[in-house]
């Protein structure tokens, strides 16, 4: 009795084994044009996720590179971002090197903004922000936001006495993840 159980679902693998390998390799065989409407789908898809949350201004890029206004690039460490909710304006520089302005090696800008643009390319593939911001220690500014995709998003504030520093780095919706605010001038 036993052998017979083994050799009936021995004989069910046989027939299951080889339909299954075959959906497989349909999905697999995909045509070129297939596969580039599919990814032309998922990239309309992202960049809608990404004007929803621009538009509700509840985002923030986390910055992986830091670039100055010679475009040098250093590497991000943690808590480095830029941070918009609602009609707030946090940005944040931090490094393990030093203590700082901020208590984690930095500076921390919280701002209030007073004009926000958002402007799309013509094809669809890219967002563009533009922040007029002002705060009680550090003056007016201008931050310019390119987003081009969830990874890949730049901001550059220009601040007074023709000051620049520039983030580049991942879009994420507020909620997804923590990040630690240092101390800043209050607004």
């Amino acid at each position: 009795m036993k052998k017979l159980k083994n050799l009936a679902v021995l004989g069910l693998l046989i027939l299951v084994v080889p339909a299954y390998s075959q959906t497989a390799d349909d999905n697999e065989k995909l045509s070129k044009a297939d596969r580039k409407e599919l990814k032309q789908l998922e990239r309309d898809q992202e960049m809608n996720e990404l004007k929803e949350v621009v538009n509700e201004r509840s985002f923030l890029i986390d910055a992986d590179f830091l670039l100055d206004r010679q475009s040098r690039q250093y590497m991000a460490t943690a808590n480095n971002f830029v941070s918009i909710e609602g009609d707030r304006v946090v940005m944040q520089t931090s490094s393990p090197y030093g203590i700082g302005y901020n208590g984690i090696g930095g500076v921390t800008f919280v701002g209030r903004i007073l004009d926000y643009k958002v402007n799309e390319s013509k094809n669809g593939n890219n967002l563009f922000v533009t922040i007029q911001t002002s705060s009680v220690g550090y003056g007016n500014g201008t931050i310019f936001i390119s987003i081009r995709g969830k990874e890949n998003a730049v901001a550059r504030f220009y601040g007074p006495w023709g000051r620049s520093l520039a983030f580049s780095g991942d879009v994420e919706r507020h909620g997804g993840s923590f990040k630690y605010k240092g101390m800043s001038v209050p607004m």
